[in-house]
């Protein structure tokens, strides 16, 4: 595995590996990322829908986890190395529309970060300080083929000064994370009636309805 400080700057995608694209109330999904043709890091998703998203990303840096709680409002997660008990980065819902949701990473070197989409109806996400330039850009990941989206689904660029940040692999393990739970809506009920009390119309049920919402458009444009 690379370390993710020696990829900042590089052209990387994520790629859901053959068997992975199955949405089910409980599920485990394998992606890998590449620089080109080399695989430099790897990660596992396991999930139960609204109750919890779990990542396992293995970095030359060591092996981080992170934990989201599906069962509250809020989405609060956190991010792990393994063996260590405390958390590099926690992150809290600020808010959430029919496909993209905010937020804010608060950091154990006592950052606040902000994580937001490019586009209002998106699947690229950044994590920035207010004000500041992007540290880690992530395009959720997906391979459903026989829909047209716009963009580059996997995508992944971490800015060359990130390089130096011991908390990069956290950030980059946190964004990833969000940005796939988000796209694949593992917190919302599938089966639930809809509502036009409870929810806007037209709110995204399901990946078909999201695909749809995201076909064409352009991440960032």
């Amino acid at each position: 595995m690379r370390s993710l400080s020696e990829l900042a700057g590089q052209d990387l995608t994520w790629q859901i590996q053959p068997g992975s694209a199955t949405i089910s109330d409980r599920a485990q999904h394998s992606y890998v990322l590449f620089m080109g043709d080399e695989p430099v890091v790897q990660a596992q998703v396991i999930w139960q829908r609204m109750v919890s998203y779990e990542v396992i990303m293995e970095a030359g840096e060591g092996t981080y986890e992170v934990h989201m709680d599906l069962a509250v409002p809020e989405r609060r997660s956190m991010v792990q190395k393994a063996g260590v008990a405390d958390s590099i980065a926690v992150f809290e819902l600020a808010s959430e529309n029919m496909v993209t949701a905010t937020g804010w990473i608060t950091t154990a070197s006592s950052r606040k970060l902000a994580w937001a989409p490019t586009h209002e109806a998106g699947y690229e996400y950044v994590i920035f300080a207010p004000g500041g330039p992007r540290l880690v850009t992530l395009s959720a990941a997906f391979s459903f083929t026989k829909l047209a989206v716009g963009g580059n689904p996997g995508h992944l660029l971490v800015a060359s000064e990130e390089a130096d940040d011991p908390e990069l692999p956290a950030l980059v393990a946190m964004n990833f994370a969000l940005a796939n739970e988000q796209v694949y809506l593992i917190h919302r009920d599938m089966n639930a009636p809809r509502s036009d009390l409870s929810e806007p119309a037209g709110m995204p049920k399901n990946i078909g309805d999201v695909l749809k919402l995201l076909g064409g458009k352009q991440p960032g444009a």
